[in-house]
C-alpha cells in the first residue's frame, strides 16, 4: 500500500511525463522576463538622438502619442516612439520590446485584442521626476502603463516604463 501512495504521489507531483501547457506558458514568460530585465550597465547612457521634452506640458502628450500605438496593438510603433525620449541603449529597447511582444503575444486570449487606451492619472514625484498611468483597454482586461520622467537641467527624459495586469496595484 505504501509503494502505491508513493507511486500516485510522485505521479501527481510528476504529471506523468506531461507538461501542462500552462506551466509552459509561464516558463516561456519568465524567460521573455528575464531578457526584458537584461540591462547592460558597461554601456553608457547617451542622448545623442534623444529628443528632449522642455515643457512638463508636453509630457502628456507625449505618452499620449506612445499610447496610441499601444491601443492598437502596434507595439513596435510604441517602443520605436518611446526610443525617441529615453538615454536606455538601442539594445535594451529592442530587448524591452521584443519581450513585450512576446508576452503579449502568449495571452493575447486571455485578454483579448486591444481597444483603445485610457489615461488614469499622472504624479509630480518631486520637482524633476513625474510619473503617468494609463490603461491599455483590451477585450477581456486591461493592461497598466507606467511611464517616469526625469528633468535634467531644463528638459526632460523617458527614464522608466513598465506594462502589467495587475490593476489592483494602480498606484
Amino acid at each position: 500500500m505504501k509503494k502505491a501512495s508513493l507511486f500516485i504521489i510522485l505521479a501527481l507531483l510528476s504529471g506523468c511525463g506531461e507538461k501542462d501547457e500552462n506551466s509552459a506558458i509561464m516558463q516561456e514568460l519568465n524567460e521573455t522576463r528575464k531578457l526584458f530585465e537584461t540591462k547592460d550597465l558597461t554601456t553608457k547612457l547617451t542622448n545623442e538622438g534623444t529628443e528632449f521634452v522642455g515643457d512638463a506640458l508636453e509630457l502628456r502628450d507625449t505618452c499620449d502619442e506612445i499610447m496610441s500605438y499601444v491601443g492598437k496593438g502596434d507595439i513596435k510603433g510604441a517602443f520605436e516612439e518611446m526610443k525617441k525620449y529615453t538615454f536606455l541603449p538601442a539594445s535594451e529597447m529592442d530587448n524591452a520590446y521584443r519581450a513585450t511582444q512576446k508576452q503579449i503575444d502568449l495571452t493575447q486570449n486571455r485578454f483579448g485584442a486591444f481597444q483603445g487606451y485610457e489615461f488614469v492619472y499622472q504624479q509630480l514625484v518631486s520637482e524633476s521626476l513625474v510619473k503617468f498611468i494609463y490603461l491599455a483597454k483590451c477585450e477581456n482586461h486591461p493592461l497598466v502603463w507606467r511611464f517616469m520622467f526625469y528633468k535634467s537641467g531644463d528638459t526632460w527624459t523617458l527614464n522608466v516604463f513598465t506594462w502589467d495586469d495587475q490593476i489592483q496595484a494602480i498606484d
